[in-house]
């Protein structure tokens, strides 16, 4: 390297150490702010003397700047407003429970990140234990959340020196009373954040006016400007929202009392008799001749003005003391429903949703949509508030770059914030993929459910045993059956179905409705079909011969859901018809009226259509009973007519050729589709 080359480049290098931007000034250590000016003592009360022209002068006020009216009346609104209290409330502890975690930042130099990660642990640490000045870390979170309503939130960083090091001891909030907006009309920065009664150096004219640009002290505040609107700073805040709603309903309580008062302590009206002159000149008297004397008068008006005093009252006949009556309303008083219309508006505004009281225990979904809402809020005051923090990690971790180096990643305070679950739907949704043959893990479905896994030993509980299926009881005098016998169970046929009734030619696979044992004997013919036969066909699958095992569980657990999902069906055998089949016989039926029966019809079509099972559409849907097959044109057996049968079936089967199995329709009542 020749001589010219050295000399050129120490020359860069001492331009670049005397170019080079200064180290920021250390922190400043101690207060700035005081802790608590005098006249904070003092706030504005307006009490019941805030009118709209009042309410419009503060408006005018603030969007200048001037926050401190603003203020008084919103700490006011919540002292004398509990529900808007506890709807600010849900959300700031929403957050102070939060579970948060410190990740180290992105950047090429992880080692760094990861020690500049642990060290803000150990801060964050120190924060949650700490007590004195300022509180501890989950009163800051409190303070940040209710920033949001004020629209702004200010905290000082109490810096303390540790050796060679800068430590965030803590922080102090100010009030928000102390913060302000307001500016010279040649101010270069006119939306810059200010604050009343800083004892700084450096004091710059009009601070007195307007207060100090809290920007002017580098790391020493850390200012919170949620945007809650996106409109002008002055107008940020939840209470912007809110307060016209907060005067309403300051009203429409005044206005209740006063109804409430007048109608318990009705005004009092007296009557003496002080005469008068008639028209023909006559003295007209109230009571005989005598006209009332000044201590009569005088002892009626003490029972005027005695709440008490006319139920023991003893008054002359020259004296009449009664009470105006007030008729009651019948419904709520129009304050009463301004002050709850109000309400809900003010929680939809701080909440999203109205309150979660105010809802039918039935109405699931009205629930689930105010359960993911206050998610959504959860969650994006958890981010403003990770945000912040991370602010406040890079402040401290630029002022002690001796530790960290230069361009050390700065560490992410991240909210552990996950939707909330619904174990219902979760539960519904692994007993139909079951249903379905899927494969279930037990771990994850343990997950899904939120019940832990039972230990080691640990006694379990036991799942209750399904109900047995209901047989079909034999007519009178069937072959090898007594009368209302049980006929004996088969083995298990098709990996779990039990043949209940063995009889019966068709092959075919049908869901019906069966009646009765003792209506279905009473309605079956001497030479038709057996009462064990009668039914009435909801849906009809096929060749039974076409469906394999799997197949036919499938059906099993479908027709046992439906079971379980219906009531009973009340009906009506109200006619006699003739139907012609295709091979030349009549089949004499009965007509059934079922109000309601056509819709579970097509429920359980679609729902057999979504497993995958093609439900046969060669008729339309016409509820009947079939008692008999004759040769074509004969007369139909059992006459032309028939008086009308109540029936209510209380067994819905499957039917698969020869195999048979029933259950009971046990739901309380038809369900909504």
């Amino acid at each position: 390297m020749s001589i010219l080359t050295r000399i050129v480049d120490a020359g860069v290098a001492a331009a670049r150490v005397l170019l080079a931007a200064p180290a920021p000034p250390p922190p400043r250590e101690g207060r700035i702010a005081i802790p608590g000016p005098y006249w904070d003592r003092d706030p504005a009360m307006l009490g019941n003397t805030l009118t709209p022209q009042r309410l419009t002068g503060i408006l005018a006020r603030r969007n200048e700047g001037y926050l401190q009216p603003w203020v008084d009346l919103a700490d006011e609104v919540i002292e004398h407003d509990p529900h808007l209290f506890s709807q600010l409330s849900i959300r700031a502890q929403s957050v102070v429970e939060t579970e948060f975690a410190v990740e180290p930042g992105v950047g090429s130099n992880g080692r760094a990140a990861k020690r500049a990660a642990a060290a803000c642990e150990e801060l964050v640490t120190h924060w949650r234990a700490r007590e004195g000045e300022g509180g501890g870390f989950e009163d800051w979170l409190h303070e940040w959340v209710w920033g949001k309503f004020y629209g702004r939130a200010c905290h000082e960083l109490l810096w303390e020196r540790d050796g060679a090091e800068m430590l965030v001891e803590g922080l102090a909030n100010i009030d928000a009373r102390r913060l302000s907006l307001a500016c010279a009309p040649n101010d270069p920065d006119p939306w810059a954040l200010r604050i009343w009664d800083v004892d700084g150096i450096d004091d710059t004219p009009f601070s007195a006016m307007y207060g100090r640009k809290v920007a002017d002290f580098g790391d020493k505040f850390l200012a919170f400007e949620p945007r809650v609107r996106g409109s002008q700073k002055t107008r940020e805040g939840l209470f912007s929202v809110v307060s016209w709603f907060e005067l309403f309903r300051t009203v429409s309580w005044r206005e209740l009392l006063a109804f409430e008062e007048m109608a318990s302590r009705p005004p009092v009206i007296g009557y003496y008799n002080a005469g008068g002159a008639k028209a023909d000149g006559a003295v007209a008297k109230m009571n005989g001749e005598r006209l009332a004397s000044k201590e009569e008068r005088d002892a009626a008006r003490k029972v005027i003005h005695s709440p008490t005093g006319a139920l023991r009252a003893l008054l002359p006949d020259t004296i009449r003391v009664e009470a105006l009556k007030y008729s009651l309303p019948t419904t709520d008083p129009v304050p009463i429903l301004t002050s709850r219309e109000c309400e809900a508006l003010v929680s939809k505004a701080i909440n999203g949703v109205a309150n979660l009281s105010d809802l039918k225990a039935a109405a699931r979904a009205a629930v689930e949509a105010q359960e993911r809402t206050s998610f959504t809020f959860w969650r994006s005051d958890c981010r403003s508030v990770e945000r912040l923090v991370t602010r406040l990690f890079a402040r401290y971790v630029r002022a002690n770059p001796g530790r960290f180096g230069e361009g050390c990643p700065v560490p992410r305070l991240v909210a552990r914030v996950e939707p909330p679950k619904d174990t219902v739907a979760a539960a519904d949704r692994i007993t139909k993929a079951r249903g379905l043959g899927l494969k279930i893990g037990k771990a994850w479905a343990h997950a899904e459910l939120e019940i832990p896994e039972p230990k080691p030993g640990e006694e379990v509980l036991e799942a209750p045993a399904p109900p047995p299926p209901q047989s079909l009881p034999p007519r009178d005098g069937a072959k090898g059956d007594a009368p209302g016998e049980t006929p004996p169970k088969t083995p298990e046929v098709a990996a779990g179905m039990v043949a209940l009734a063995a009889g019966g030619t068709s092959k075919g696979a049908i869901v019906c409705l069966v009646p009765p044992a003792s209506l279905a004997r009473d309605l079956a013919l001497p030479d038709g079909e057996a009462a064990e036969d009668l039914h009435v066909t909801l849906v009809h699958l096929g060749d039974a011969e076409a469906l394999d095992e799997s197949a036919r569980l499938l059906i099993l657990t479908a027709t046992e859901h439906f079971g379980m999902r219906l009531g009973p069906v009340i009906g009506t055998f109200n006619g006699v018809a003739r139907f012609s089949a295709p091979d030349g016989t009549d089949a004499a039926v009965l007509t059934l009226d079922a109000p309601g029966l056509g819709a579970i019809r097509e429920r359980i079509a679609g729902a057999l259509d979504t497993l995958g099972f093609a439900v046969s559409a060669e008729h339309g849907f016409l509820p009947h009973l079939t008692r008999a097959y004759v040769a074509r044109g004969e007369p139909l057996p059992g006459g032309d007519a028939i008086e009308p049968v109540a029936v209510t079936f209380d067994t819905i089967a499957l039917w698969l050729g020869g195999e048979r199995v029933a259950f009971p329709l046990s739901a309380p009542k038809e369900p909504a589709p």
